[in-house]
């Protein structure tokens, strides 16, 4: 007996698509280009740099160090303080986890975006961690504010939302997170050639701290991440084309 497979706009078979992904990164490129879009797109933009000082939070105390707090600038910069790790590779990790750590958690949420009914956890997954965050490494306003408003929308769509609205958020903010974790890094790059940089900058980047520690100017550690940011994201996205594959074959199957 074969199942029936419905094509209606809030079909959980539609949303899992690659070609709805696909279309919500699409959409959210052009949305640069109509006015006030970039408002729009700021609270994913802060989403990403959450998700990057959390990764060098997460390196910082996988390789014995403390975290000491994180910052969310309002213009969507950030930055992590640690202390207590002293060798030079283990320094130059933790300052690669960033934009590594963006790049793994996109390609994660759009390997996992397959799966429907592992929406809503993903989603009070992410929202948890966000409290966290906040409890332990938070200490001024504005990154209070951000943080709390992340885990409460999030939370609040996991625990109270429909799956198809589940589904929906997983999948845009994996393309989200796709996109930002490639546009941060292309920003970087852009950094390191000379382009002026935030007015909430501590006066270097993460490039700068890795060109500190290994002798290589810091183009050359932007252009680095961003060819392993590509590679996460292509395996993510082969990985995830080929979980699509066999979950509508085993779908037909039936």
């Amino acid at each position: 007996m074969k199942e029936s497979i419905t094509s209606s706009p809030d079909s959980p078979s539609v949303l899992t698509s690659g070609w709805f992904v696909a279309s919500m990164a699409l959409a959210s490129m052009l949305l640069v280009f109509v006015p006030y879009g970039n408002y729009a797109l700021l609270p994913f933009r802060f989403f990403t740099t959450f998700v990057h000082e959390l990764g060098h939070a997460a390196a910082s105390v996988l390789l014995g160090g403390s975290v000491m707090h994180i910052v969310i600038n309002p213009d969507a910069s950030g930055y992590m303080q640690y202390q207590g790790v002293e060798n030079v590779l283990l320094r130059g990790a933790i300052s690669s986890a960033g934009y590594l750590g963006a790049a793994f958690f996109g390609g994660l949420l759009l390997v996992l975006s397959v799966f429907r009914t592992a929406a809503r956890t993903v989603l009070i997954v992410i929202a948890s961690g966000a409290m966290l965050v906040l409890i332990f490494y938070i200490r001024d306003v504005f990154s209070f504010a951000v943080c709390f408003g992340l885990a409460a929308v999030i939370g609040w769509i996991g625990a109270k939302g429909s799956a198809p609205l589940n589904i929906f958020t997983v999948n845009f903010l994996a393309a989200q997170s796709g996109l930002n974790a490639l546009s941060d890094v292309i920003t970087l790059l852009r950094l390191s050639l000379g382009a002026q940089r935030s007015t909430y900058s501590l006066g270097h980047s993460d490039a700068d701290a890795v060109a500190q520690l290994f002798f290589l100017p810091p183009v050359f550690w932007s252009v680095l991440w961003i060819a392993l940011s590509l590679v996460i994201l292509f395996v993510a996205i082969r990985i995830r084309l080929r979980l699509a594959h066999r979950k509508q074959h085993n779908r037909l199957a039936v």
